[in-house]
């Protein structure tokens, strides 16, 4: 028996394979940054900025960003990415489109105007950011959420 004919029977002795969703049905808030979500949320947000070609930026999008939204789920907060297609375009006014005025903030929080940048909000408000640090603001983000923190 070849593997699609396994499927076929599998699928018509177990039924339709579903697999369980934890998609994050965004919707306006009071504030620019501010999101609710359709299940059990604590108002936190991880906010990965970058470039799409920028290296450093495809590292983490590339290598670890699944971390980041596993932990999400686990925790409870929103993992949310903003790029831009060009690296030169990071400083540029609009290029972040809702989330530019928290990228400039963020920048500003911490000290730098590169990417890749990751930001932690509560409630629309920025809290903390970090250049390059994203295995720092995960952890922060996940101990702030009302869910216990991933293991």
């Amino acid at each position: 028996m070849n593997a699609a004919t396994a499927f076929a029977v599998l699928l018509a002795v177990s039924g339709p394979i579903t697999t369980p969703t934890t998609t994050k049905s965004v919707q306006s808030g009071s504030t620019p940054f501010a999101q609710k979500v359709d299940r059990k949320q604590s108002g936190i947000s991880f906010v990965y900025f970058g470039a799409r070609d920028c290296p450093s930026c495809r590292q983490f999008v590339n290598g670890y960003a699944w971390r980041v939204k596993q932990a999400g789920d686990r925790s409870g907060f929103n993992y949310v990415r903003k790029e831009v297609n060009r690296l030169d375009a990071i400083l540029d006014d609009g290029s972040f489109g809702s989330y530019d005025r928290l990228q400039k903030a963020a920048m500003r929080k911490a000290g730098i105007d590169a990417v890749p940048l990751f930001a932690v909000i509560r409630d629309g408000k920025l809290v903390a950011a970090k250049a390059g640090r994203w295995k720092e603001m995960m952890n922060l983000a996940a101990s702030m959420s009302d869910l216990p923190a991933a293991p």
